[in-house]
């Protein structure tokens, strides 16, 4: 079997959602006129772009990343010279070509998410040729179902139709000042609330904070028993994470979402940087690497919660798989619960009772809509060749 072609679609930007809408804390909040809303800033990062690998045996893989024109540049210019004509079964050998051949200007960021997505492909594709769900392939599951928390600034409510957790985005940072961390601690305060004390609580502060600022709000929001900080820091900040977990003793620091490849999450890792790690299969090195992470990590009895697993159906075969994944984040965009891209992907998981487990049929189990994405891009049926 050998690959034939390697198609990329870069889906349009994403529909209107509290995610991009709404006053989320980020890295660029500390300037006002980019504080109220991600939109205002984001660019390209913000689109999807959907791969296909296609052999000269029919089988066809299908994956996800993204970074809209930035990683489809990538992909078409570099990475698909690597790929076309290899046995698309060598899943490993390819991931490590990749890698090497984008050492001088990668390792992180858009080069890694644009393997990370050739390589969900790969996996894809290899199930179906052996005609058998991911899970299967990657081992067989460890369990019958995964638990899931919900993802919203309602999160609360949301926790009351059966979903295990609930984690909210924090509006606020330091350049808000005290104020800005009462309002972030009255948010916790509503979500203890109207999930009671049984539920888990987290809260997602999106690499957005300072030390001084997660360890004030870890004091003031003492009460309402916070499960897990999620992203306090800037990703690279690996002394003060570090210094952030020494010194907070009832919190979980998590982190990680923004991490790439093994490499980085040793790092984390050697300097006890975080007691959560949440790499994203889409963007940390594919499944191929977050099985690496994931295995690293039971050796140091770390959970791995991987970055919105449930819309990655990728993301939740592995987790089937391996047995330090305890958790699955459903990040719910709006009142359907379905993803941005949505109209695109076909097969989108959706839990039930808190619950999501992979679908049976072979490979990853979604689908490409390439018509629908020729009508929202007016781009006809032809793919960046």
């Amino acid at each position: 079997m050998r690959i034939t072609d390697v198609r990329t679609y870069v889906a349009p930007p994403p529909r209107v959602s509290w995610l991009n809408q709404t006053r989320v804390s980020t890295p660029m909040s500390i300037y006002p006129k980019f504080s109220e809303k991600r939109a205002s800033w984001r660019g390209p990062n913000t689109q999807d772009v959907f791969i296909e690998v296609i052999s000269d045996e029919g089988v066809t893989g299908l994956g996800i990343t993204r970074g809209g024109v930035i990683v489809q540049t990538i992909i078409d210019h570099h990475l698909k010279g690597l790929l076309v004509g290899s046995d698309p079964r060598d899943v490993e050998l390819l991931w490590e070509q990749m890698y090497r051949a984008t050492l001088a200007y990668g390792r992180k960021g858009a080069p890694i998410m644009a393997l990370s997505g050739v390589d969900l492909a790969l996996w894809d594709l290899f199930a179906k040729w052996l005609g058998q769900p991911l899970y299967r392939v990657l081992g067989g599951a460890v369990r019958d179902f995964l638990p899931v928390y919900a993802t919203h600034p309602d999160s609360g409510a949301l926790a009351r139709e059966g979903y295990v957790g609930a984690k909210a985005p924090m509006a606020y940072g330091p350049a808000d000042g005290k104020d800005g961390l009462r309002k972030n601690v009255e948010v916790v305060a509503q979500m203890r609330e109207a999930v009671g004390p049984d539920i888990d609580i987290m809260v997602d502060c999106w690499m957005s904070w300072s030390l001084d600022y997660a360890l004030a709000f870890d004091r003031e929001a003492a009460e309402f028993n916070v499960r897990w900080i999620e992203e306090p820091l800037p990703p690279d900040d690996y002394d003060g994470y570090s210094e952030l977990r020494r010194r907070v003793k009832r919190t979980q620091i998590a982190t990680g979402e923004h991490e790439y490849t093994r490499w980085g999450f040793k790092e984390l890792i050697d300097r006890g940087c975080a007691d959560v790690l949440q790499p994203d299969v889409a963007w940390c090195g594919g499944v191929s690497e977050i099985r690496k992470v994931a295995a690293m990590a039971s050796a140091y009895d770390l959970p791995v919660i991987p970055h919105n697993g449930v819309m990655q159906p990728w993301a939740t075969h592995m987790m089937m798989t391996i047995q330090n994944c305890p958790l699955a984040e459903h990040i719910v965009f709006d009142a359907t619960g379905a993803t941005p891209v949505a109209p695109l992907m076909l097969g989108e998981l959706q839990p039930r009772d808190g619950k999501v487990r992979p679908r049976e049929e072979p490979g990853a189990g979604i689908g490409f809509d390439r018509e629908e994405w020729a009508r929202q891009t007016g781009a006809g049926l032809q793919a960046a060749q």
